[in-house]
């Protein structure tokens, strides 16, 4: 039976990327990594000729799952094919699409980036950080323009308002129900358009440059990061803390010891936070900080972090709890209780106030923590 030529490959090859289920997607992404691996200089060479231009065309297509796999095969073939130009058009297109409407596709963008860091090193970052800082600073808020013309076209005005008198009045604007997707509500609960992705997409540039990143971590761009984890949105406030971690590995030894004080204080808002995603993500910006500090430094930072450390060994979200029991066990060895004894006057006060917290689980933890500091530490 006669091997399909070249062009035939690539076209089955295309058609499956852009697919609209995700197992055909998938399988068209193994049959890539597959047929890269088993090809030789030549023919490879020849199949990067034909292929990428297709790859690349799919990005610009209309359907996102085109441009979904467009994207997911470029990736696969940069990590095999580091060519200049097929890096100086995967960084274009990338940037066209960082904020695309379909959230997997910025996904893939953010991806994508990280393997061109890798590759590239902080040129990249040089290249890219303007568009990514100011999409990042052009989306951290919502545009409070549309709710304020619904409240404004809404009800009526004039006589109708004085008729209704003073209580009326106030007894509407108590009871008033915000319709789905307006008011204070949807912060917690609804995505922030490309404001998540464009923190990850940064978060894969740092991780992908590495310890090259830490001279571009200046006061600005930590600001910037420090900033989202304000956020009145908990998916930003999940990936603010994933690029704190990202953030530790790239800061240069003696920068990290600069700033430990104020990373610090960042991560134990993230440890008290009410929703367990956030707490999760700061956990693992805390471990990170905390390894890379090392002993001897880290018992420093031990007034700040300790309590909320402590307190989440017994929180009720379990990827929480088990992983700071770990982190725990990692940092403190068997010195645990020594040094909550130390600081027991800042650890009583955290667990006072985390019993007091608008979130029955962490009330529960805090009680079980009060329990357990009774009988252990003396």
């Amino acid at each position: 039976m006669a091997q399909p030529s070249v062009a035939e490959s690539v076209q089955e090859l295309v058609q499956g990327l852009g697919a609209h289920t995700h197992l055909q997607r998938e399988k068209a992404l193994e049959q890539l990594q597959a047929l890269l691996l088993k090809n030789d200089s030549d023919s490879g060479g020849q199949f990067v000729e034909v292929f990428s231009p297709a790859v690349f065309g799919l990005t610009e297509a209309d359907a996102w799952e085109n441009r979904l796999g467009g994207f997911r095969g470029a990736k696969v073939l940069l990590e095999k094919h580091p060519l200049p130009e097929l890096q100086d058009k995967l960084r274009e297109h990338c940037l066209r699409c960082l904020e695309d409407s379909e959230v997997r596709v910025r996904q893939a963008v953010g991806d994508c980036l990280g393997v061109l860091a890798t590759q590239k090193g902080t040129a990249l970052f040089e290249a890219v950080s303007e568009t990514i800082v100011g999409s990042i600073q052009r989306n951290f808020d919502r545009d409070p323009a549309a709710p304020a013309e619904s409240e404004a076209s809404g009800g009526d005005s004039g006589n109708d308002s004085d008729a209704e008198g003073f209580m009326g009045q106030m007894m509407n604007s108590v009871y008033k129900v915000d319709p789905p997707g307006k008011g204070q509500t949807r912060h917690m609960t609804e995505g922030w358009k490309c404001l998540e992705t464009s923190y990850r997409a940064l978060q894969k540039i740092m991780e992908g440059c590495g310890p090259e990143f830490g001279p571009f971590l200046t006061p600005s761009l930590r600001d910037l990061v420090y900033r989202s984890l304000l956020h009145p949105n908990r998916f930003i406030r999940e990936i603010g803390y994933f690029v704190c971690k990202s953030m530790v590995y790239a800061l240069p030894e003696q920068l990290l010891r600069s700033v430990a004080c104020e990373l610090a204080k960042q991560l134990a808002d993230g440890l008290s936070d009410n929703w367990s995603q956030v707490r999760f993500a700061a956990s693992v910006g805390t471990r990170a900080f905390m390894e890379a500090l090392g002993a001897g430094v880290r018992e420093e930072q031990f007034p700040i972090l300790l309590p909320g450390m402590c307190l989440n060994r017994y929180y009720v979200a379990e990827g929480v709890r088990i992983y700071s029991q770990e982190t725990w066990r990692l940092v403190m060895g068997d010195q645990g209780r020594k040094w909550t004894a130390k600081f027991a006057p800042q650890v009583v006060t955290y667990y006072i106030m985390q019993s007091k917290a608008n979130n029955h689980a962490v009330r529960e933890a805090a009680c079980a923590c009060i329990a357990e500091l009774m009988i252990k530490v003396e």
